[in-house]
Formats: structure tokens, C-alpha cells, sequence
């Protein structure tokens, strides 16, 4: 940091630089670094440092310090409120240094005194657009596009994404790029592709409208390459050879505040895998549904602080990309995903290691991407704002696709593609401009994102309706039933169970009903979830609420579950019968006896 007065404080500060300034404020420090009043009584025992450094718009304060032997402590940033508490010291610079608690308001006075002596610096730790100036420009962890005057500090967790300072040859990393097209069968590679060029575009269209809110969901089984094509894609903005962002043993804290720093530009969560143990398998199926929701809905989990002020929330500010040896279940959660399956025969293994021998080089196209939408964003005499073209685009492509699937459950599903054509048609118009690719050729690449945009919609939608909680809920009634793995009470037409010694039971049947306990039966479908390995989504309350809306149960006039009336045999009674009347789903047999998924 710069002191006012062209004293510059940085990590060779020198000793004798503060001291003269805290002589000028009446201060002494001796040979130790311990900082005493002018009446001799120590107030700390470390030759303080400070900056004060704005971070997203939050004023904060980078501290550190000279120690008894004139060794550097190490840089501590703090929060305003933090500095009154003394923990901060002993965490950081162990328990030898120190803050004379009685002398707490001078340490703080000290460094006001040495912040009003120094320059602010205004510090990004995020990736992304920015505006500085009335400009658009892009930070990445080692500069910024557009403006080289810019500080960033990014996290060491995500300090690897980062883009190149020169680009070699355009045409050539352009053509590389354009390889993972087709390094998966049936094209799947192109809507990965998208989904890369996609990702610098979230704040440029969160400027007029809505932007993209779905996940891609890239799995299969072990071996399919699926980590390797994951890593490859995201090269393009940074390295990741060592390290990736996110992996599911990440808690949901740590993968929110990374979806917010992470601003445009491509996020991954690795390795949803199964789980033996069955909490891990739950928490791993929580932290999915979290993502999902998170991007799907472009919302953060809201917090307040012990003054119950709302505090700021984390929202996700560019794109996911999940991968895993399953899918997660639940069709609410489904809708907001894209799934791409992928196998070891579907990779083009020849392609793959053309280019992880030269993924250095994905990072140079993405910044020729980045420069062309900044001279396009900077662009005051454009007759219509990038926004605005992207925006129309995504409109135009959704109609389209509204016209042609007319019948298709699930909009958000058709909205998800659009946005991926939207990315991938700004790369190839990206492309084309710089010479990198035909007008021919970008034809092709348009049919044949038409044709696999086409397969993946029809796909989507099967995975969506197959994945339906009360499909799933009635397919597994029926598996249960089928192989008597849940008890069931017969009931005569009297309603007189016939059986003796009926204990643990979720239920009774007669000729046209089964008649379920909710608790019971819920409990039975969650179990044998569990045993499959799949994760319930739905609550409870909410599978019940979904059963009666679709008509499936029956409910009375007051739209409640029915009584079932119940002669169940009793010998203390003189007609061997004690009556029940209990709340119970009535399910017509045919529903779950005749149901197919």
C-alpha cells in the first residue's frame, strides 16, 4: 500500500517509516516493536500495518505488523467490526502478540491515524464483468480485460481462473475450441460448448432481463471420461490441472459464496457418486437439490445477523456444470437441469487428448471472446445494446421452439435450450467475425446445434415426466404390493379384516381400494428409495398435496382424506369385532395395480 506522501508500504515496508509516523502522532516504539503512549504504557506489542481496501463495495481493513524481532506478520483482512476483537491477533500471530485491552480505542486510533495516511485501494474478489469509469471490463485472478489499472485478490480456492495476457494465434485456438464440438458422440459435445460461451453472457443479460437458470448435469458411470471432458471444458477459463472449484464433500456455504464469486464464468461441482453410508448419501442428495435450486431459481439462502438485519445474500452469478454416476431424482428438480449422459464409447478419446495436450491454449480463445464482447459493450454507437440482442435472441428461439413443442409439460425445459443456442450462436458469430470459421461453416455448426438441440428437448422431457414424485411414488406401491414387502389387511364386504394377528401393518385392500396409513406408507416408499439408491425430493406434505391435485386419492367434501370404516377382529368383544374409523389414503387399485412408468 502507498502511504500519502510517497512512502510506500508494501511487503519490504520499512521499520523506520512507520515509526516516524507514529512519532508525529506522539507515539513511541521501542527496539522490541512495542507501541507505548507519551506517558510510556503499552498499548500493543506489534508494529501495526493497515490498509483500508474496499472488496465488493465493503470497506474492510488489511492489517499486519512488525514483530519483536522484526520478522512480517502476516496480512490478516478484517471486517470494521472485527478489529474491536482482540481474537484476531493471537489467531493469527500466535499468543505471544498481543492488544492491551485497556488501550483498545488507541490501538484503533492508531490505525484510523495510518489509514487517513494512506490511499484506499478498490480490490474485486470476484471473476466478471465489471463497470469502472462508465466501462465495461472483465477481472479474471491475474488482471482485468479492459483495464489494466485494477486490482484482484481472489480466494486461493478459485485463484486458478485466469485468463492468458496475449493470444498467439486467434484462428488456431479458435479451431482447438471448436474441437470439444465434436469430441462427444451425437453432438452432445456441442451443448457443453454452449454452455462454456454461455457463461461470460449472465450480467450482460441480468442488465435488462432474466438470466439463464438451469444446471447441466454431465454423468455416467466410472471410467466415462466424464471428470476429464469436465476439466477440458472449463480450461477455457483458467487451469485446473491440480485443482477444481467445487466437489460434493464441499458444505452448502462454501459452494454458495464460490457461485457468487464466481461471476460469469463456469462453475464445477465433481463426483456426485453413490454413497454406502446412508447420512453421507443424504447430505451428497441435499447439497444436489441445493445447487439445483440455487442456479435453477437464481436465489441464495437468506440470512440475518444477531441484530435480525437481513444480511447480503450469495446468489449465483454464472453458470454450473455437475458431474456424476447418476442423476438426481425428483421432477421439479429434473425441469431445472439439463442432463447429458455420457459413456467411455460416446468420448472420441483422440480428440480429448489432442486437447489436454494443449489446454493452455482454450484460455486464449475465451479471451478473444471476452475482448469482441467488450468492444461490443463499449460500444456507444451500437443501434442496439448487446443486452438487448441477446435478449431477442433467447425470445426468438423460445417461440420457436414453443411453436414447434406445442405440447411439451415443461417450459423451463425449452427456455434452458434456448439460452444454450443463445451461447453457442454468439460463439460462432464470434468466430466468424474474427475469420475463424466460414459463413459455410457456421451453417453447419447451426444444423447440427438445431438437430441435437431437437434430440436433447425430446429427451429432457422423458426424463422430466419419468422422474414425476407421484409416478415414482405409485411405481413403488406397486413393487412393494407386487413382492409383499409391505403388510396389508384383506377386508370383506363388510369391511371385517379377515386375517388374525394383524400387528405392523401400513394398510388394507378390498376389491376396488387399497386403503394406506400416511405415515406408514410414506415411511415404506422412503425406505425402499433408500435402498435404490435414490434421493427423495419431496416432503411428505408436499407428495400428498401432489396425490390429490392429480386426482389420484380420493378426498371428501372438505377435501380431507376420508374415514375408512374397519371391523377389526377383537375376542373381547361379543361380536369378535372392534370398530376403527381412521384418516386414510384411498388409492382404486386399478391405479397402482395396472400402472406402468
Amino acid at each position: 500500500m502507498e502511504l500519502k506522501g510517497g512512502i510506500n508500504m508494501n511487503a519490504n515496508v520499512k521499520r523506520d517509516e512507520i515509526i516516524n509516523l507514529l512519532k508525529k502522532k506522539g507515539l513511541k516504539v521501542t527496539d522490541e516493536n512495542i507501541v507505548l503512549d507519551s506517558d510510556g504504557k503499552d498499548i500493543c506489542n506489534f508494529l501495526p500495518i493497515s490498509e483500508q481496501r474496499i472488496i465488493d463495495r465493503k470497506h474492510k481493513l488489511l492489517i499486519s505488523g512488525i514483530g519483536a524481532k522484526n520478522e512480517r506478520l502476516p496480512d490478516v483482512l478484517l471486517d470494521m467490526t472485527m478489529i474491536k476483537k482482540n481474537l484476531w491477533v493471537s489467531e493469527n500471530y500466535g499468543f505471544e502478540y498481543y492488544i492491551n485491552k485497556k488501550r483498545l480505542d488507541d490501538f484503533i486510533s492508531i490505525i484510523r491515524y495510518l489509514c487517513l495516511k494512506t490511499s484506499t485501494k478498490n480490490v474485486y474478489n470476484h471473476t466478471g464483468w465489471i463497470q469502472k469509469d462508465n466501462k465495461w471490463c472483465y477481472v479474471h485472478a491475474k488482471g482485468c480485460i479492459g483495464d489494466t489499472n485494477v486490482d484482484v485478490e481472489l480466494e486461493e480456492s478459485i485463484d486458478n481462473y485466469y485468463l492468458p495476457n496475449k493470444i498467439t494465434n486467434i484462428h488456431d485456438v479458435c479451431k482447438l475450441s471448436l474441437k470439444l464440438c465434436d469430441v462427444l458422440k451425437n453432438d452432445k459435445g456441442i451443448i457443453l460448448q454452449s454452455l462454456v460461451y454461455l457463461s461470460p453472457l449472465v450480467d450482460i443479460i441480468n442488465q435488462v432481463g432474466k438470466p439463464p437458470d438451469m444446471v447441466v448435469w454431465l454423468w455416467g458411470k466410472t471410467g466415462s471420461r466424464k471428470t476429464s471432458l469436465a476439466r477440458a471444458y472449463l480450461s477455457h477459463f483458467g487451469d485446473f490441472t491440480n485443482k477444481i472449484p467445487c466437489t460434493f464433500n464441499d458444505t452448502k456455504t462454501s459452494i454458495e459464496l464460490k457461485a457468487n464469486l464466481l461471476k460469469d464464468t463456469l462453475c464445477l461441482c465433481d463426483d456426485f457418486a453413490p454413497k454406502q453410508d446412508r447420512r453421507e448419501m443424504f447430505n451428497q442428495n441435499s447439497i444436489a437439490e441445493f445447487i439445483v435450486r440455487m442456479y435453477g431459481d437464481r436465489v441464495a439462502k437468506g440470512r440475518s445477523n444477531n441484530k435480525l438485519e437481513v444480511k447480503k445474500m450469495n446468489i449465483p452469478r454464472g453458470m454450473m456444470l455437475v458431474t456424476g454416476e447418476s442423476i438426481i431424482s425428483g421432477e421439479s428438480s429434473n425441469a431445472r437441469l439439463i442432463s447429458l449422459e455420457v459413456s467411455r464409447s460416446t468420448v472420441n478419446l483422440g480428440i480429448l487428448t489432442e486437447i489436454q495436450n494443449n489446454i493452455g491454449l482454450l484460455g486464449q480463445a475465451m479471451r478473444g471472446y471476452i475482448e469482441s464482447l467488450l468492444k461490443q459493450l463499449n460500444d456507444e454507437n451500437a443501434e442496439e445494446s448487446l443486452a438487448d440482442t441477446l435478449i431477442h435472441n433467447f425470445q426468438f428461439y423460445r417461440d420457436e421452439l414453443m411453436y414447434k413443442y406445442k405440447d411439451i409439460p415443461h417450459g423451463r425445459t425449452i427456455e434452458s435450450i434456448s439460452w444454450l443456442k443463445v451461447g453457442f450462436n454468439c460463439m460462432l458469430s464470434y468466430m466468424f467475425d474474427i475469420g475463424a470459421i466460414s459463413e459455410v461453416e457456421s451453417k453447419e455448426y447451426e444444423q447440427r446445434l438445431e438437430v441435437v438441440t431437437d434430440a436433447l428437448l425430446n429427451n429432457q422431457t422423458n426424463l422430466v415426466t419419468n422422474n414425476s414424485p407421484t409416478d415414482e411414488f405409485l411405481n413403488t406401491l406397486k413393487e412393494l404390493i407386487d413382492s409383499n414387502s409391505i403388510r396389508l389387511g384383506t377386508l370383506n364386504s363388510k369391511n371385517q379384516v379377515i386375517e388374525d394377528k394383524l400387528e405392523y401393518i401400513h394398510g388394507y385392500r378390498d376389491d376396488n381400494y387399497y386403503y394406506f396409513y400416511r405415515d406408514k406408507i410414506y415411511k415404506a416408499f422412503v425406505q425402499e428409495q433408500y435402498g435404490k439408491r435414490a434421493f427423495i425430493i419431496t416432503g411428505q406434505n408436499e407428495l400428498l398435496k401432489q396425490l390429490k391435485e392429480e386426482g389420484i386419492v380420493k378426498v371428501d367434501s372438505n377435501n380431507d382424506y376420508p374415514k375408512k370404516v374397519i371391523h377389526v377382529k377383537d375376542s373381547s368383544q361379543k361380536n369378535g369385532y372392534r370398530q376403527v374409523r381412521p384418516r386414510m389414503l384411498h388409492i382404486e387399485k386399478t391405479k397402482i395395480d395396472n400402472f406402468t412408468i
